[in-house]
């Protein structure tokens, strides 16, 4: 793949994890709740496409949070 054809996936990755994080930060405002069923199956699947993709922060970050919550 060519550094062009990065642009998309990027562009992509960065709009749903940008979405994500506002919901995260919603849910969270709530101390005594935990997220959602959508948001824990959405969390992988960017934390998938982020690793493919090279979002090495987007991958630490939800490392720390997996490591968090168990």
């Amino acid at each position: 793949m060519s550094p062009g054809e990065y642009d998309e996936p990027i562009k992509m990755l960065f709009d749903q994890v940008s979405a994500a994080l506002k919901e995260v930060a919603l849910e969270q405002s709530d101390v005594h709740g935990l997220i959602s069923e959508s948001l824990q199956q959405l969390l992988p699947e960017l934390y998938d496409s982020a690793s493919m993709l090279g979002a090495n922060r987007f991958v630490q970050f939800y490392s720390t949070y997996k490591g968090a919550a168990v």
